[in-house]
């Protein structure tokens, strides 16, 4: 009898990029286990989802991964392990207890998963999530992978996660926080809530325009996933960016020429900071990031340039 492949571990499954990777997955046949605290909402598509050989290639399991538990004996004999949990950044403003769960929810998941790895003598590859906030909301010099971190809020809780993502480890094994930017995806994000303003008409930029908006086509973010799950380079930190970053002024008008649409309005700082708090200073003044490890390790991007990303998104 032939042996059952070893699969793949994803936990945040349900999300946007959780979807789309399982999605990906599914294309190439890639047997995977998903975990969720929402079962229910697994698309039938998943469940139905067979292999080459007839087998199911998708094994939904239900769990909390900030509480351990027996969705942890599924990796033990993972292949490869991925971890988007986290709560949305920008879902409210910055309170005490919402920071607390911004924490919480991705020191803790990280901590469950790393650990366990370590106690089932698995070195299988870990690609966990992080962000470019890493680098601080400051500044509007170019950074990459070995540049330090920044000092405020959010650079703070990226170096607190990075140091759960790279604790101690099997020997050999490889793990690769994903620094992740502004993912462009019609479907939820930032790029999804910018094209009702643009459709009307009311769409421009954030403050002066002059701050990067550091941004990947969703198609990029799942290659690089990939990527860093089978490239034996990539082992620490990698930038999950376009290699083209753009100003915020220039992102405005490449959408609004891409949609037929003027960019005109200018949303002023003091408005943006009235109505955001502090989550304002990741949005108005940002580095410019480049992704050195994925050119540096072969990743070729399908989208380097901002406007046929928006068209392929778009059209």
């Amino acid at each position: 009898m032939a042996e059952s492949p070893r699969k793949m571990f994803l936990a945040g499954a349900t999300g946007q990029l959780g979807s789309r990777l399982v999605a990906e997955w599914i294309r190439i046949r890639q047997p995977c286990v998903v975990l969720t605290r929402r079962p229910q909402r697994v698309p039938a598509a998943w469940l139905g989802a067979l292999g080459n050989n007839g087998e199911k290639l998708i094994e939904v399991v239900p769990g909390d991964p900030l509480v351990p538990g027996d969705w942890q004996k599924h990796l033990t004999q993972a292949s490869g392990v991925v971890n988007l949990c986290g709560e949305n950044i920008i879902a409210k403003r910055w309170s005490a207890p919402f920071k607390e769960l911004l924490r919480t929810s991705r020191l803790v998941s990280t901590a469950n998963i790393r650990q366990y790895l370590v106690e089932a003598k698995n070195p299988c590859p870990v690609v966990n999530a992080s962000g470019i906030g890493f680098y601080g909301g400051l500044g509007t010099d170019e950074v990459d992978e070995s540049s330090p971190g920044g000092d405020d809020f959010l650079a703070t809780l990226c170096m607190d996660w990075e140091r759960e993502i790279f604790g101690p480890t099997l020997p050999g094994q490889r793990q690769v926080a994903l620094r992740t930017g502004v993912v462009l995806d019609p479907k939820a994000g930032a790029l999804a809530k910018m094209l009702p303003l643009f459709r009307w008409g009311l769409g421009g930029t954030l403050g002066w325009g002059t701050n990067y908006t550091n941004w990947i086509h969703h198609a990029d973010l799942t290659g690089l996933i990939l990527h860093a799950l089978s490239c034996a380079s990539v082992d620490g930190p990698i930038n999950a960016v376009a290699p083209n970053a753009l100003t915020n002024q220039e992102f405005a008008q490449t959408l609004g020429r891409v949609m037929h649409r003027p960019a005109f309005c200018s949303v002023p700082i003091p408005m943006i900071r009235l109505a955001l708090g502090e989550v304002a200073k990741g949005l108005i003044t940002q580095h410019r990031v480049k992704p050195r490890v994925a050119l540096d390790t072969g990743y070729t991007f399908q989208f380097a340039h901002l406007k046929p990303a928006l068209e392929d998104l778009l059209g």
